[in-house]
Protein backbone atom coordinates (compact mmCIF):
# COMPACT_ATOMS: atom_id res chain seq x y z
CA UNK A 1 0.00 0.00 0.00
CA UNK A 2 1.54 3.67 -1.17
CA UNK A 3 1.65 5.76 1.64
CA UNK A 4 0.62 9.66 1.07
CA UNK A 5 3.07 11.89 2.72
CA UNK A 6 3.08 15.31 3.93
CA UNK A 7 5.89 18.17 4.31
CA UNK A 8 7.02 18.64 8.10
CA UNK A 9 6.05 15.22 8.43
CA UNK A 10 8.50 12.35 9.65
CA UNK A 11 7.96 8.57 8.18
CA UNK A 12 9.64 5.09 9.14
CA UNK A 13 12.11 4.04 5.83
CA UNK A 14 12.67 0.14 5.75
CA UNK A 15 15.01 0.18 2.52
CA UNK A 16 14.50 -3.89 2.22
CA UNK A 17 10.87 -3.19 1.39
CA UNK A 18 12.00 -2.47 -2.56
CA UNK A 19 9.45 0.05 -3.64
CA UNK A 20 7.31 0.39 -0.12
CA UNK A 21 10.15 1.84 1.86
CA UNK A 22 7.96 4.76 3.58
CA UNK A 23 6.05 3.80 6.14
CA UNK A 24 3.91 5.39 8.49
CA UNK A 25 3.91 9.01 10.17
CA UNK A 26 6.09 8.65 13.17
CA UNK A 27 6.87 12.36 15.98
CA UNK A 28 9.83 14.32 15.35
CA UNK A 29 11.25 12.64 18.79
CA UNK A 30 10.61 9.24 17.28
CA UNK A 31 13.04 10.30 13.75
CA UNK A 32 15.43 11.39 16.01
CA UNK A 33 15.96 7.53 17.88
CA UNK A 34 15.48 6.21 14.79
CA UNK A 35 18.55 7.68 13.24
CA UNK A 36 20.87 7.41 16.71
CA UNK A 37 19.95 3.57 16.57
CA UNK A 38 21.07 3.08 13.07
CA UNK A 39 17.75 3.04 11.57
CA UNK A 40 16.06 4.79 8.52
CA UNK A 41 14.15 7.68 7.97
CA UNK A 42 11.93 9.21 5.42
CA UNK A 43 10.76 13.25 5.07
CA UNK A 44 9.28 14.73 1.39
CA UNK A 45 11.16 18.06 2.00
CA UNK A 46 15.34 18.69 1.90
CA UNK A 47 14.75 21.50 4.30
CA UNK A 48 12.86 18.83 6.58
CA UNK A 49 15.58 16.11 6.40
CA UNK A 50 18.22 18.66 6.81
CA UNK A 51 17.18 19.98 10.05
CA UNK A 52 16.34 16.28 11.35
CA UNK A 53 19.90 14.88 10.11
CA UNK A 54 21.56 18.09 11.74
CA UNK A 55 19.67 17.72 14.59
CA UNK A 56 21.64 14.29 15.40
CA UNK A 57 25.38 15.50 15.29
CA UNK A 58 24.86 19.80 15.40
CA UNK A 59 25.88 21.52 12.04
CA UNK A 60 26.98 18.39 9.94
CA UNK A 61 24.94 16.32 7.19
CA UNK A 62 26.59 14.76 4.49
CA UNK A 63 24.31 14.62 1.33
CA UNK A 64 24.45 12.05 -1.03
CA UNK A 65 22.22 11.78 -4.72
CA UNK A 66 20.21 8.72 -5.72
CA UNK A 67 22.48 5.30 -5.71
CA UNK A 68 20.52 4.54 -8.56
CA UNK A 69 17.45 5.30 -10.57
CA UNK A 70 14.78 3.55 -8.12
CA UNK A 71 16.71 4.89 -4.64
CA UNK A 72 15.82 8.16 -2.91
CA UNK A 73 18.91 11.07 -1.92
CA UNK A 74 19.46 11.58 1.96
CA UNK A 75 21.75 12.76 4.19
CA UNK A 76 24.03 11.30 6.68
CA UNK A 77 23.73 12.95 10.31
CA UNK A 78 27.61 14.06 11.68
CA UNK A 79 29.49 13.25 7.63
CA UNK A 80 29.32 9.78 8.87
CA UNK A 81 28.51 6.36 7.15
CA UNK A 82 27.53 3.35 9.68
CA UNK A 83 26.91 5.52 13.30
CA UNK A 84 23.84 6.79 12.16
CA UNK A 85 20.82 5.82 10.11
CA UNK A 86 19.66 7.79 6.48
CA UNK A 87 17.25 10.78 6.29
CA UNK A 88 15.68 9.70 2.70
CA UNK A 89 13.85 12.39 1.03
CA UNK A 90 12.14 13.82 -2.06
CA UNK A 91 11.84 12.10 -5.35
CA UNK A 92 13.39 8.35 -6.44
CA UNK A 93 16.53 9.21 -8.50
CA UNK A 94 17.33 12.80 -8.03
CA UNK A 95 21.06 13.75 -8.67
CA UNK A 96 21.49 9.86 -8.98
CA UNK A 97 25.69 9.59 -7.86
CA UNK A 98 26.33 12.96 -6.84
CA UNK A 99 27.63 14.03 -3.05
CA UNK A 100 28.73 16.29 -0.67
CA UNK A 101 29.45 17.77 2.76
CA UNK A 102 27.71 20.69 4.29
Amino acid sequence: MAVTVQAGQYYEFERTRAMLEVGRCIPYNFAQSRLRAGRDVYTPTLKDARALAKSIVPGKAEWEGAHEWNYFPHLHPGETHGTFGHVFYGERGYRQGESRRG
